[in-house]
């Protein structure tokens, strides 16, 4: 992905609005700032926001005065979200909408920003990137490894890159308030994960996704040799999630000035991703998903001279 070739194809859609910055106090949640970048109606994306953390996520910058697009993976789901969130919300700036979106198929990818394409001609200021998939702990297989690595981290790649012309010709980008990228990652997916320190080099050292990509496919067939414990590891969802941790910073680089580009870690929540063996979700020792949507927020709203290509944990930078 080249930013030039973005910023061409975000011309060419002629998506421009006007802007005005609003400057305020923070809101009772203590999550905005108090000089917001971005203007009431102003277009969240949130990605796996039919419940949990995106669910969180998408409320809180529903109370912030966003417009929020959630998607989900079935109508059912969508809508049933969509419901919620304007029960939880009674003042909304605008009303929610829910798009379909299964991000191991590039169809559906590609589905999500053709539609939006239509619906917010005015561009997308804010896109969270929330869904995921986790095995149940112990999974390790090759399939499973190419299912995670596929929504984890390669979906999360082609979302970005497919919304940032809307992204790049939104009233954020215009305005000088930078349009924002939150990918929600997680402690489990950093660098010291690695066995190897040949392998911990390369993915620190990665500039290009095609880099990563490349990581990635290693792994898969590490684990078909047998080898993933000496030059990787031995956990599926740490893999995925790490590959999203570089790619962000691989995207943060690429856009530079042009986007504020962050990774979060949401904490261990009580969430479908962390169910124990018999179906039950898991509390004892978690935090709730109100919790984790904390840290995802609140890097959404942070001021437009902030340095990009960060990871924060509890509103703290954290190393990769």
């Amino acid at each position: 992905m080249v930013v030039a070739q973005l910023c061409i194809r975000a011309q060419s859609c002629g998506v421009t609005r006007p802007f005005r910055r609003v400057m305020t106090t923070a809101t009772g949640s203590g999550t905005a700032p108090k000089a917001r970048w971005w203007m009431p109606g102003a277009t969240a994306v949130v990605t796996g926001a039919n419940k949990g953390i995106g669910f969180d996520i998408a409320r809180r910058l529903a109370e912030e005065g966003f417009a929020v697009k959630l998607t989900a993976r079935t109508d059912t789901a969508g809508s049933d979200a969509v419901a919620r969130l304007t029960k939880a919300v009674p003042q909304l700036a605008a009303p929610p909408a829910y798009y379909l979106l299964d991000q191991r198929d590039p169809a559906s990818v590609e589905a999500l920003g053709a539609a939006l394409e239509c619906d917010c001609p005015a561009g997308v200021d804010l896109l969270i990137c929330n869904a995921g998939l986790a095995f149940p702990e112990g999974t390790l297989g090759a399939g499973e490894a190419l299912e995670s690595i596929a929504v984890n981290y390669t979906g999360t790649a082609l979302v970005c890159e497919r919304l940032m012309p809307l992204m790049l010709a939104s009233a954020a980008a215009s305005s000088g308030a930078k349009p924002r990228i939150v990918t929600v990652c997680s402690g489990a997916g950093k660098l010291d994960i690695l066995s190897s320190e040949a392998t911990r080099r390369r993915f620190d050292e990665s500039k290009t996704r095609a880099e990563v990509d490349a990581l990635m496919a290693e792994f898969v067939q590490s684990i078909r040799d047998g080898t993933h414990e000496e030059l990787f590891c031995n956990d599926l969802y740490g893999m995925s999630k790490l590959g999203m941790a570089v790619y962000t910073r691989v995207l943060a680089r690429e856009l530079g000035e042009h986007a504020l580009v962050t990774a979060v870690c949401p904490g261990y929540c009580a969430t479908d991703l962390t169910v124990v063996r018999d179906g039950q979700i898991a509390t004892d020792g978690y935090q709730s998903s109100a919790v984790g949507a904390d840290t995802p927020v609140w890097a959404a709203l942070l001021p437009a001279e902030t340095a990009t290509g960060q990871f924060f944990s509890e509103r703290t930078p954290q190393p990769f």
